[in-house]
């Protein structure tokens, strides 16, 4: 395999690791939980969307990270039991604050009680972003073996292009999974909308316990470092199955996750690409034209003068 192969495959594992894995499936849950402003109707480029937003949080990370210990910057590690848990601690509250009914800041959920329509001012792409970086903060330091074999072959290519051809790989494939993912829960979205609305009180509440598990876990695992002990704690062991368990998977079919990923984001272009110009024609066909002023009618309006 390529050295871009290879940091394509390594980007992709990334997002399985044990630290900040309970990150994963709760903000798929929570992305389900709280539907978008009208974007149900369109399920694709919703989650086209979330995906694209928490992949650049994630993989900008990773990629500042990679970059400042390509530097020989390694202090920023010190700082991450400490940010991660402070990012679980926000979760817990938020997710507290989401399962007793209550909405985000900047989010409100509205829930028609005739037509059953959901409305939200909802998940805004810069929430979504933060949160794929409160990921790959949580995720860094079980992921730092992978990231600084990136790292290392960066460094050996010597040249700049080439080193940022890497880190470029290295998001991608990161991208790849988390895109999918966030497709097939717009998807889910979508179905639970249309076809159980009786959940749907409940949905946004069920969301805000996968974020308080999620914040749970960070505390939990990153607690003993900040005392000068190792991260880790009861629940780790679980994790780390589950983890070993989601990192095979990924590794078995990385190339059928990077085919499928990029078939989305394709289809997802030539549905964007579509609605434009169907908007433009209806534009150039039902926009007013103003009429030009007949002979007779300039003459009439010199004698009304």
């Amino acid at each position: 395999m390529s050295q871009l192969g290879i940091a394509f495959v390594t980007g992709m594992l990334a997002t399985v690791n044990p630290c900040g894995f309970a990150m994963l499936p709760a903000f798929l849950a929570f992305y389900v939980g709280n539907p978008g402003n009208g974007e149900n109707r369109r399920p694709l480029l919703a989650g086209l969307r979330a995906g694209a937003a928490v992949s650049a949080g994630f993989a900008g990370v990773f990629t500042i990270a990679g970059l400042l210990l390509a530097l020989g910057l390694r202090f920023v590690l010190g700082a991450v039991p400490w940010v991660a848990v402070g990012i679980g601690t926000v979760l817990v509250l938020a997710g507290i604050g989401l399962a007793l009914g209550r909405s985000l800041p900047g989010g409100r959920l509205n829930i028609g009680r005739a037509t059953g329509r959901l409305s939200a001012s909802g998940t805004t792409t810069v929430a979504m972003a933060g949160y794929g970086a409160a990921y790959a903060v949580a995720s860094l330091s079980c992921s730092l073996a992978l990231l600084l074999a990136v790292v290392a072959q960066a460094l050996a290519t010597g040249s700049l292009t080439a080193l940022l051809s890497i880190f470029a790989a290295y998001a991608l494939g990161a991208s790849s999974l988390l895109v999918l993912l966030a497709v097939a829960a717009a998807f889910a979205r979508d179905s639970l909308a249309r076809h159980v609305r009786r959940l749907l009180p409940v949905a946004g509440r069920l969301g805000g316990v996968a974020l308080l598990a999620a914040g749970a876990y960070l505390i939990t695992y990153w607690a003993p470092a900040l005392a000068g002990g190792q991260a880790g704690g009861p629940i780790s062991g679980v994790a780390a199955a589950l983890s070993a368990a989601a990192t095979a998977a990924v590794e078995t079919n990385a190339q059928g996750i990077a085919i499928a990923a990029g078939g989305l984001m394709l289809l997802g272009a030539l549905a964007v690409l579509t609605r434009r110009n169907h908007t433009n024609r209806l534009e150039d066909c039902c926009a007013p034209h103003s009429e030009p002023i007949s002979p007779a009618t300039e003459s009439e309006q010199k004698d009304i003068h």
